[in-house]
């Protein structure tokens, strides 16, 4: 019992966005493609030049993400614009 009030009681940092990640990998139809929330997170902060998944990714953001999903993920993950 003290477990649970423990994991009810200590939620300190809030969990990571997670839709902007679903709304890129949706659109992904083979799974073995599809980003975890580091791979998609280290393409805003890659120097050399994207690969074409990638490139789809940002793609996919710019056309189908929610403007509240795209700030969330940015904030987060405190991405320079």
């Amino acid at each position: 019992m003290e477990d649970v009030e423990n994991l009810l009681n200590n939620h300190t940092k809030p969990s990571p966005p997670m839709m902007l990640l679903s709304t890129v990998n949706c659109s992904i139809g083979d799974k073995s493609k599809h980003f975890t929330l580091t791979s998609l997170k280290n393409i805003f902060y890659k120097k050399e030049k994207l690969n074409v998944y990638e490139k789809y990714a940002l793609k996919t953001i710019n056309n189908e993400a929610l403007e509240s999903e795209i700030s969330d993920f940015v904030s987060y993950y405190h991405i320079p614009e």
